[in-house]
């Protein structure tokens, strides 16, 4: 992450959980569209999905 300042995206394979651990392994974001569109509720997917990278940011900025 010392090398670039591009924001870098986690894609593939990218569900709630990995989505954190993307985001706190220093990714600025997330590209999800299988665990979305094969969910029963995809807006509930995706608003879980958003809240776990929301949440991770905040854990990874106070952790600075």
């Amino acid at each position: 992450r010392s090398l670039t300042a591009v924001p870098l995206v986690a894609i593939g394979g990218v569900d709630r959980d990995r989505a954190a651990g993307a985001v706190m392994a220093g990714a600025d974001g997330v590209a999800v569209v299988s665990a979305i569109l094969a969910a029963d509720d995809p807006q509930e997917a995706a608003r879980g999905i958003r809240a776990a990278v929301d949440t991770a940011l905040v854990r990874r900025r106070e952790a600075g």
